[in-house]
This record gives structure tokens, C-alpha cells and sequence, in this order.
């Protein structure tokens, strides 16, 4: 046997204790413990057979929350997995029983492009994904849920960010994808959309692309809901597993390795749920010492997933009661960070313990089974973390005492203008916390105000993600300016269907109190998303309805003007579609950004390539001095598609596209790069053009030219 010392550095470290404070904790000198730590016990072989050995070994797994088997190994320990390539690591569990053959059938990647592993909550999903990842590339959405910041990571230093680069880079890169918590993203089916749809229109984009073929790309995912958005691909490229129950043997050898003695009658009360056997094994153990029966719990519930979530509820909530109270507040500051967090985050809260205390409740809470540790972050199970939460009223307080700390530490003044990955990631979790405080008008302000809403995240920085996500977080408490907001960066981000809904509900709220302003926007704005869809007739209906709404405003009105324009070159009725036009100048507009585009669109139909060339650089010009870039991309595709017309070199055109597609992946604007690609022969782009188009749903009419 030896003393595996490279695992104790590990969870010391993974606590965030220096060498001085473990010795301390278990009663050594900091020269003996040195010598546990450093290996030097292990020459001559180690043996637990001596008692202050044995002592020390206890009183080291106990202070760090590990099983004395840890620890003390054979001398040839069994090789152990590749560490994950990416840049999450999946908690293993604590004791892993049964579902081996799963494990392998996994991981020979055979199964299908994309494999989705489907259970209620606490099933054992992360713990079978963790046997299985081996090399692959690791995401816990669990542990950050920002699609855009996995789609930074996949692509490495320096690599494609977007989507669409991504989606080419592994293409060309043979990657197997172990993608944990998917459900953090998918619709619960209480609002709009169905359960189990895919909220987040990039990452539905990528999953697409891999089960229909993504090179020898391989994925699987790990979620509480079935995939509804793959289920075309069913049988060939997408494959959903259900994760089977432990069978009661194997449920009692997981309460025997928790502890429990005699723990066959037991096993028989959980249905194979491991979480709940988990738990209970630790309960059991922890807090009735060692005595089998759980009188007094809910067990004959009609339906069993309700009767499975029901009973662990029941367990988690006697637990909890049962720990000290230093330990329920440390589980309550640690599910306010839906990531996890270090052991410095914790000691920023205003928590009771002092920070020995709050280290061996840690510690403890490790040992208990209540809070995994991977590297230096500490997270709880999600249905742990959302018990916690509402224990009490410490969740509000603990999130205003983060939000009062982020709040101090940036700028007390609003900047419209704040830029930068880094400082908008501080303030979106400004943003979190603020929430989380109960401070939803003060949220809306930090988005509004120092985010600067759509215009200034969507227009400005191209932050359609980040801002998607934003909007997505106020949910039902979301103001109607901000649903608004919400529609605007969907429709940026390809998902014409989930805008539509939402423009749909803005439409109805901003009518119910004679809002014309806002229902002229609102109708306009749905008219566009239509035109989008292909969906004509309904789009001109829409434009309709806006004139009339805003009739009294010739703000609404030229704008409305120029979208029916728009839809009448769409058709082919290019006469009718420049009168539209010139109704809007006699109005006195002068058409700038999408409208003086369209309008050069319209020029190119016409044949009429100088006048069109002079009114995209006329916009060209306006759109940089006022910082619209997205603007600017699509003078530079209108521009492109002239120049190819007439011979001239436009790949300068097709740069300053790609520049913006790269950085925002805004749908339109990557449409319209294939499409300028393919005018300059590239017959791949082309093929892309129509392939996307078709899978996002857009009509290849409102690209003009």
C-alpha cells in the first residue's frame, strides 16, 4: 500500500487551507504533516497498521471531505482517466455502483453524432458523463451557463468564437464533446415554448450541425429533457438514452459503501434514484447513526418522478434541518453562485462563522455529500442548491451583500459605455446579484442604463449572446421595454420563431394601454421578423397596422414606408417598392442605416448599379461616424455584391463582413457573407448559404441583390 499524497495536496488545496492549517485541524506539527504531503511516508511502504497512522489518515479524510480509501492506495494504482480537455471538471461521485456497461457502451463514441443521457434530476447523469469524458472537451453549464463563453473555450486561444467559425473548425478537427446540465438552457414548458426546447439559439445551432454532421464530430449531452430540437435527426444522427434506476442490489451496495448496515430493506423505499440513496446512505450514516427507517417521509406519492423529487425533498429538508447552523448558511452562500465558488468568494459574505469555522464546515459538508469540490470551486447538486435557497430568508441577504461588494468595487456613476469582456462579465453578475436581492428595478437600471439595453450591447458591441441572456435572467418579472429588448436580440441571434412570440406578446401588453409609440414599434418590428420567415403577406399586414398605429408620428410612418418597400422588392414589384420609397422622401426622411441599405438593395434589382453604389458609401460613411457597426457590415455586403457585378476586387468588402459576423455571429449578417462569398465563386459558401438558411428558417429574398 501507499499514501496517495498527490490527492491530499489536491483537496488541501482545492479548500483553500495552507499546510499550517490542516496540521492544526488534525491535532500534527506541521514537520509530520509535511511529511504526509511531501511522500516521504511512503518509503519503505505504508501501512495503516500503526495507530497514529491510522489516526492521522481518519482525521485527514474527515477535515477534507474524502473516503480513508482515498487516501491510502494499492501501490500500483489503477491508471486512472485522461483529464478532461476542457476547461470544466465534471464532479466524480463520491461512490459510483452499477451502470457499467453504459459507461463503455459510451465510450466507444458509436452510438450517434449526438447521444443525449435523459433522467429526472439526481439520476447519476454528471456521474456517468464524468466516467465517460476521458479526453473530450468538458462543459458544465451547470457550473457557467453562458453559451458564450463555451464557444470562447471550445475554440482555444487565439480560435473561432463564433458559432458559425466553430462550427467549420470542427469540421476540419475530429472533437468529442461531453456537454453536462444542458436543461440550465432548455425551456421548462411554462411559458412560450415547449419543454425541453433549446433557449439558446447558438448552441441549438451547433447541436444541429454536429447530428447532421459535423465532420467526425461527437457530443454527448447530458439533460432532464429530451432534446426536442434534434429529434429530426432521430435514428441517424441524434440518439436519446434514458438512465435507467440502480436496481435495488446495487442500491443497497451504494448504502453499504455510504455506511449503512443492513441496508437491504432500505434500498427497496428509494426506486433506484441515486441521488436519493446517496443522500440518504449519508443521512442515515451522519445523523441517525446508522439507523435504518425513515418514518415519518412522504413515500406514496401517485406519480414516481413526483414521488422521487418529493422524497429527497423530504430527506434534504430534514438534513438540512439537522446540520449545524453555521453549515446550513455556508450550503445557502454557496447556492447563490450558480457556478459554484472558491473558498475567497465565501469569505467576502457576511456569514456568522469566522473563516476557521466556515473551512471546517466546508470540509464537513465535503464529507457529508452535500457539496462536491472540483479544483478550486465548490458546487452544490443543483436540486441541493435550489433547496438551500430557500431556506429562510438568507438568500436575499447573502446576494445583497455580494451585490453591495461588486456595486463598490465598479463605478458608482451610470457609463452607457462600458466596454470590454472583462468588465462586462463584473457587471453581469452585478446584474445577478441584484436580482437575487429582490432589486428588480435597480436591475433593469444596470441594463438599461449602464449597459446601455439593446442599443448599446446589440447595436454597439455586437453582445447578442450576452445580451440574450440578460434579458432571458428577469423572466416573468421582465419589464415590457425589456421583452422587447429580449425579441430584438433573438431576432439578431437567428431564433425567428422565439422573436416572433415575443414580439407577439409586447404587441399585445403595449395595445392593452394605448401605447401608439410602442405598438407602431412593436408591429413594425414583427413585419420585419416576417420578412425574415419568408413570410410575406403576413409581414405586410404587419407594416400595416404599424402605419396606422403611428400615423400621428412621421417617425413610424417613413419607417414603415421603407419596410413595405423592402417586402414590395421582395416580390419583384420593383416600381411599386421605389414609390414606397419616395413617399417616405416626401415625407422629408432621409434614409440612413437599414433603410438607405434596403433602398440600395433595391437600386441593385433596378439595375441601377451607380446610384446604388452612392447611396450604400452615403451610409457607409453615416453609419461609422455614429459607431453602428452591424451598419457598417451590411454597406460593406451591398457594396461587395456591386463590386463583384462590375468586376472589381471586393474581397476588402467581404473582410469588413466577416470582421462583424466573427465577433457577434448576428444570423442576417452571416447570411449575408455566404452570400457575397458565393458571388466571388466560392461554391462552398454558397452551398452554406442555403444550408443554414434553410435549417434557421430565413427566406434568401430580403438578402437583396
Amino acid at each position: 500500500m501507499r499514501f496517495a499524497h498527490e490527492r491530499l495536496t489536491d483537496a488541501r488545496t482545492g479548500l483553500g487551507l495552507t499546510q499550517e492549517e490542516l496540521a492544526a485541524a488534525i491535532g500534527v506539527d506541521v514537520r509530520t504533516y509535511r511529511r504526509y504531503e511531501s511522500g516521504a511516508v511512503n518509503r519503505g511502504g505504508f501501512s495503516v497498521r500503526h495507530p497514529s497512522r491510522r489516526r492521522i489518515v481518519t482525521r485527514l479524510a474527515e477535515e477534507l471531505g474524502l473516503a480513508a480509501d482515498e487516501l491510502v492506495v494499492a501501490d500500483e494504482p489503477a491508471a486512472p482517466l485522461p483529464a478532461a480537455g476542457g476547461p470544466h471538471r465534471l464532479a466524480p461521485a463520491r461512490h459510483f455502483v452499477g451502470r457499467r456497461s453504459l459507461v463503455e457502451r459510451l465510450r466507444r463514441w458509436e452510438e450517434a453524432r449526438v447521444v443525449a443521457l435523459v433522467a429526472i434530476g439526481g439520476a447519476g447523469k454528471t456521474s456517468v458523463a464524468e466516467r465517460v469524458a476521458g479526453d473530450a472537451f468538458v462543459w458544465s453549464f451547470y457550473q457557467d451557463p453562458r453559451v458564450d463563453a463555451f464557444l470562447d473555450a471550445l475554440a482555444g486561444p487565439g480560435g473561432p468564437r463564433r458559432v458559425e467559425r466553430v462550427e467549420e473548425h470542427l469540421g476540419r478537427a475530429p472533437t468529442r464533446l461531453v456537454l453536462d446540465g444542458l436543461e440550465v438552457l432548455q425551456a421548462d414548458g411554462a411559458g412560450d415554448r415547449a419543454r425541453g426546447e433549446l433557449e439558446d439559439p447558438a448552441l441549438r445551432r451547433l447541436l444541429r450541425a454536429v447530428a447532421a454532421g459535423l465532420g467526425e464530430t461527437r457530443a454527448l449531452v447530458t439533460s432532464r429533457f429530451p432534446l426536442l430540437d434534434l429529434e429530426p435527426w432521430t435514428g441517424e444522427g441524434y440518439a436519446q438514452i434514458p438512465l435507467a434506476p440502480l436496481t435495488r442490489d446495487e442500491s443497497a451496495e451504494l448504502l453499504t459503501r455510504w455506511g449503512v448496515a443492513s441496508a437491504a430493506p432500505l434500498a427497496g423505499q428509494l426506486g433506484g434514484h441515486a441521488l436519493s440513496v446517496a443522500v440518504v446512505g449519508s443521512y442515515v450514516t451522519q445523523m441517525l447513526d446508522g439507523a435504518v427507517g425513515l418514518e415519518g417521509l412522504s413515500l406514496e406519492e401517485a406519480r414516481r418522478d413526483d414521488q422521487l423529487a418529493r422524497r429527497l425533498h423530504d430527506v434534504l429538508t430534514d438534513y438540512l434541518g439537522r446540520l449545524r447552523p453555521h453549515e446550513r448558511e455556508v450550503l445557502v452562500a454557496l447556492s447563490i453562485f450558480p457556478g459554484g465558488a472558491r473558498r475567497e468568494d465565501l469569505a467576502s459574505l457576511p456569514l456568522m462563522a469566522d473563516r476557521a469555522t466556515t473551512t471546517r464546515a466546508l470540509s464537513r459538508l465535503v464529507r457529508l455529500g452535500l457539496v462536491a469540490r472540483t479544483g478550486e470551486r465548490l458546487t452544490l447538486h443543483p436540486f441541493v442548491g435550489q433547496l438551500a435557497r430557500r431556506w429562510r430568508d438568507d438568500a436575499p441577504r447573502l446576494h445583497e451583500a455580494e451585490r453591495a461588494r461588486l456595486a463598490e468595487r465598479l463605478t458608482a456613476r451610470p457609463d452607457p459605455a462600458v466596454r470590454g469582456a472583462a468588465l462586462l462579465d463584473r457587471y453581469e453578475r452585478l446584474l445577478h446579484h441584484t436580482l437575487g436581492a429582490g432589486r428588480t428595478e435597480e436591475a433593469e437600471a444596470i441594463y438599461r442604463r449602464v449597459l446601455g439595453g439593446f442599443g448599446h450591447l446589440g447595436v454597439e458591441l455586437g453582445e447578442m449572446t450576452r445580451g440574450s441572456r440578460l434579458t432571458r435572467a428577469f423572466g416573468e418579472r421582465a419589464a415590457t421595454w425589456l421583452r422587447y429588448d429580449r425579441a430584438l436580440f433573438e431576432l439578431a441571434l437567428g431564433d425567428l420563431g422565439a422573436a416572433l412570440a415575443t414580439l407577439t406578446g409586447f404587441v399585445r401588453d403595449v395595445r392593452a394601454r394605448a401605447d401608439a409609440d410602442a405598438l407602431a414599434t412593436g408591429l413594425r418590428t414583427t413585419g420585419y421578423a416576417l420578412r425574415l420567415a419568408g413570410r410575406v403577406d403576413e409581414a405586410e399586414a404587419a407594416v400595416t397596422r404599424s402605419i396606422e398605429a403611428g400615423s400621428e408620428m412621421p417617425f413610424h410612418v417613413v419607417r414603415g414606408l421603407a419596410l413595405e418597400g423592402a417586402l414590395a422588392g421582395d416580390r419583384g414589384e420593383l416600381d411599386r417598392a421605389m414609390e414606397r420609397f419616395d413617399q417616405a422622401r416626401s415625407l422629408g426622411d432621409v434614409p440612413v442605416a437599414r433603410r438607405g441599405l434596403w433602398l440600395a438593395e433595391l437600386l441593385v434589382r433596378r439595375g441601377e448599379l451607380a446610384a446604388a453604389e452612392d447611396e450604400a458609401r452615403r451610409n457607409l460613411a453615416v453609419c461609422e461616424a455614429r459607431g453602428w457597426p452591424g451598419h457598417v457590415a451590411h454597406a460593406h455586403a451591398v457594396l461587395g455584391r456591386i463590386a463583384a457585378r462590375t468586376g472589381r476586387d471586393a474581397r476588402a468588402h467581404l473582410s469588413a463582413v466577416e470582421a462583424w459576423t466573427e465577433r457577434t455571429g448576428e444570423v442576417e449578417m452571416v447570411l449575408r457573407r455566404h452570400q457575397l462569398a458565393g458571388a466571388l465563386g466560392d461554391a462552398e459558401a454558397s452551398a452554406q448559404l442555403t444550408a443554414l438558411a434553410t435549417r434557421l428558417g430565413y427566406a434568401l429574398a430580403p438578402l437583396g441583390g
